[in-house]
């Protein structure tokens, strides 16, 4: 396994600026603020965020010392060197792992599709999710399964997902997010209709979740998201479609039950009714 694993989505990490500071700070990952964008500099070998850079145990740990929030930061494009009041770290890699997280351009047959709606509803997901499902939130979910949905819609379900929910990325926006991004698989016109409508608001969440959203417009997805998409997209055994599911639901407190009904609720094309 190589040392350094880097989403495509930020490679060079250097593209958005030569320097930045820490944003924050927890247990075996930080964030970066270089320009407009945030990288999320972690430990965890299974797991690797659409915006990830991926360091192994030594770098990582070689780095502690010197991470306190808001120190600066200078970004090349093979290392990283942090100012601190510990003093100063540089560490550099001579080779890293490119990873491929883009899901916008991956094609699932409806076959393929059901197989995963199966399994997701095998797993009770709707039942697992952060949020209270109330008449309100049953009413917005039911609009996401919607065939089409005007502009208003679109700023109400914005509205009351975005920002709903606890912890760094609330239930909320982490439902959208996959969502979203299965419908850019789908080559589902609500696609474009939801990214324009991120584009167009002021988003009241944490600055992490705007990040996923951010590179969600983009198509792109966490690694384990996307290892369930590429087994699909393979044919692979209905266990092992559940095994990835099983995986992505483990995510955080809630994250991944959250981003696994997000899925559901874009894939569950059923003709629905107008909601109004």
């Amino acid at each position: 396994m190589s040392n350094v694993k880097i989403s495509e989505g930020i490679f060079p990490i250097d593209q958005f600026g030569k320097m930045g500071k820490i944003h924050s700070v927890f247990d075996r990952s930080f964030n970066l603020k270089v320009g407009e964008r945030l990288i999320n500099v972690a430990n965890y070998s299974g797991y690797l965020a659409s915006f990830g850079l991926y360091l192994e145990d030594t770098l990582y740990q070689s780095l502690v010392p010197y991470l306190q929030q808001d120190n600066l930061v200078k970004v090349f494009s093979k290392g990283l060197m942090i100012y601190s009041r510990e003093g100063i770290k540089k560490i550099t890699w001579s080779d890293c792992e490119i990873v491929s997280l883009q899901a916008k351009n991956i094609q699932l047959t409806k076959e393929q599709q059901d197989v995963l709606k199966a399994v997701l509803e095998e797993a009770q997901v709707e039942t697992k999710i952060g949020l209270p499902i109330d008449c309100h939130a049953r009413q917005i979910f039911a609009k996401l399964r919607q065939k089409e949905l005007t502009p208003s819609e679109w700023n109400e379900i914005i509205s009351y997902l975005i920002g709903r929910g606890k912890g760094l990325t609330p239930s909320g926006d982490d439902i959208l997010v996959a969502y979203l991004v299965m419908l850019y698989v789908r080559k589902d016109s609500r696609s474009i209709s939801l990214s324009h409508a991120f584009k167009q608001r002021l988003l009241s969440t944490t600055d992490i979740s705007k990040e996923y959203i951010w590179y969600a417009r983009q198509g792109y997805v966490n690694s384990l998201v996307y290892q369930l998409y590429i087994d699909l997209k393979n044919n692979k055994e209905k266990e092992v479609i559940a095994y990835d599911v099983q995986q992505v639901m483990r995510i955080g407190h809630s994250s991944g039950n959250d981003l696994c009904y997000g899925l559901l609720l874009a894939i569950d094309d059923e003709e629905k009714e107008r909601i109004t």
